[in-house]
């Protein structure tokens, strides 16, 4: 596309499997730094491709300025050190990379995902003989069904994106899961619980089924469901006129910080311009399989105090809890939410504000600049009485008392406004301010959050709710006896094993997608569990009793039924 020479070719494309997708760098860098090293061993032509790739996954996304993605697609192409793209090239103007509909949040916050999920595609797709590429391509329903072997394709925004650009006769320009769902739940007789458990697959032939529905009631096939006269009878009378301003902002994992801070820049704040989907603790409880009550709990202790941690070993669904209890929060309103994550390298400046560099009439100056935190509260003092929610996660990662400097005092004193240590005007936390952090009891540096900071804020432990797995994978279908044979399991492990509350296995590591636990369990248990048992047991006295968790062992025992 950018040069003569062969770019889309499976060599390149298994060098992008390799040395990206199983490869993972879990270091606490921006998206494209690590990506560059993971790539830095790869060809040329391989790099190529990646940024080749990216120019796809940029032609949906219009909440993303044209001359942003020419950067980064120029960036990545750089990195091969093998001559520059044409800058006049076609593929790069402006009316290509206007986009065609708004990605929601999700899309840049769990960018390696989507990368991954690209880069799997077109590792798939290569593989495929010519002929059948072509008879995929005549049938977009036959490629959509093709297209369910790629790991996380029912969770993916650029699947939808790439629905659309293939096949935009049958698929919709709706990118994101929420208003994929909300369409439908509006116009289909299914109920809400029932259209969450559709299939990527299924909604689009839900999708499909409600405009032949629509055409034959407005007499016309030039419909869209962000144009009137479709979209006032399934949103909101302000609801965002495109995309999907309420995407669920993501997991513990955070993706590239320069695209997020771009397109917090190129377009508004999602939910300001419309009100947010509603969502109950009752929509809450029948999603997570949690207890209402207890949701109720959480919720009043959030209200009350406005400052609220979710703390427990990993994977007991702090994250996404916290996002979930936001949504309910904001529920109906004109609120808007973000997420931010913290590591050891987190800073003051970062946070709340610090003194930045810059070229002004070719001079060097220094420009005192807003972190995250103070941005936030710009945001949020523009929307009073709306509510408001930060998440923080991995709260205990940084040095709390460094960061927070003078909002240790802001937290607990919302009424009074003082001065920050960098200057400006005097500040406080607008009264509508929600801040949700979470805390992993398994990170050693949960000893360095101080007693101040504890008492501003209120704190939940969750543990292994291993009701909730059991009545999770019995809905996806999964065998009742395999079921209790894995909760059994995981329970043994925790009391005889593990013992330490702080460190015990939570439930997600078995949440997968659908229903697919059952071809996924050995490598979960192989990749994940065993690790995760070796490196706790390492500092045991009777570390040698992790070899009776191996899953060569359990497979012939207690987890029999997976076999």
């Amino acid at each position: 596309m950018f040069s003569d020479g062969a770019v889309w070719t499976r060599d390149n494309a298994q060098a992008l499997i390799k040395y990206f997708v199983d490869s993972p760098d879990e270091t606490d860098r921006s998206f494209d730094e690590k990506l560059q090293d993971q790539l830095a061993a790869a060809p040329a032509s391989a790099k190529h491709l990646a940024a080749e790739i990216t120019w796809v996954m940029y032609l949906c996304p219009s909440n993303i300025t044209a001359s942003h993605k020419r950067e980064r697609i120029n960036r990545l192409w750089d990195w091969a050190a093998q001559g520059s793209i044409d800058p006049n090239s076609k593929y790069l103007s402006d009316e290509v990379l206007r986009g065609i509909g708004s990605a929601g949040p999700g899309y840049n916050q769990h960018q390696w995902r989507e990368t991954c999920f690209a880069f799997r595609f077109v590792h798939e797709w290569i593989m495929v003989p010519p002929d059948k590429r072509k008879e995929m391509l005549a049938d977009g329903w036959r490629f959509a069904e093709w297209l369910e072997r790629i790991p996380e394709c029912n969770q993916r925004q650029f699947r939808h994106m790439l629905m659309f650009l293939l096949f935009p006769d049958s698929f919709e320009r709706t990118f994101g899961g929420n208003q994929r769902r909300m369409i439908v739940d509006h116009f289909d007789p299914l109920t809400r619980a029932q259209v969450r458990k559709l299939s990527a697959l299924k909604l689009d032939r839900k999708l499909a089924e409600i405009r032949q529905q629509l055409e034959i009631k407005h007499g016309t096939k030039e419909l869209d469901f962000y144009a009137e006269p479709v979209h006032s009878e399934w949103a909101p009378e302000d609801e965002l006129a495109e995309g999907d301003a309420n995407e669920d902002p993501g997991d513990a994992e955070t993706a590239d910080p320069t695209a997020s801070h771009a397109v917090a820049e190129e377009s508004a704040p999602y939910g300001v311009e419309g009100r947010n989907t509603p969502f109950s603790l009752a929509d809450l409880s029948a999603e997570s399989g949690f207890a209402e009550p207890l949701l109720a709990k959480w919720l009043g202790q959030l209200r009350r105090k406005k400052h609220f941690v979710f703390q427990g070993p990993p994977g007991t669904g702090k994250t996404y809890l916290a996002q979930r209890l936001a949504k309910v929060l904001m529920s109906g309103s004109r609120g808007i939410v973000d997420m931010v994550q913290f590591h050891p390298a987190y800073s003051y400046e970062d946070f709340i504000q610090g003194i930045r560099p810059e070229v002004v009439q070719g001079q060097m100056a220094f420009k005192l600049v807003p972190g995250r935190f103070l941005e936030f509260c710009q945001r949020a003092a523009a929307l009073p009485g709306e509510p408001c929610v930060l998440i923080i996660d991995e709260l205990n990662r940084a040095n709390l008392s460094r960061v927070f400097g003078e909002l240790m005092y802001l937290l607990e004193y919302r009424d009074r406004a003082i001065p920050l240590a960098g200057g400006g005007a005097q500040f406080s936390v607008p009264d509508n301010v929600y801040v949700v952090g979470t805390m992993n009891t398994a990170d050693r540096s949960i000893a360095l959050v101080d007693h101040a900071l504890r008492r501003r804020f209120t704190f939940a432990f969750l543990e292994p709710a291993y009701d909730v797995l059991q009545r999770q994978l019995v809905r996806q279908g999964i065998d009742v006896s395999a079921v209790n044979s894995l909760v059994q399991t995981l329970q043994s492990i925790n009391t005889e094993v593990i013992k330490d509350r702080h460190y015990q296995l939570g439930i997600s590591f078995f949440l997968t997608d659908g229903n697919m636990l059952p071809q996924r369990l050995q490598a979960i248990w192989e990749g994940e569990i065993e690790p995760y048992l070796e490196e706790y047991l390492l500092d045991q006295s009777d570390h040698g009793a992790a070899p009776d968790w191996t899953w060569a062992k359990l497979v012939d025992g207690k987890l029999a039924p997976w076999r």
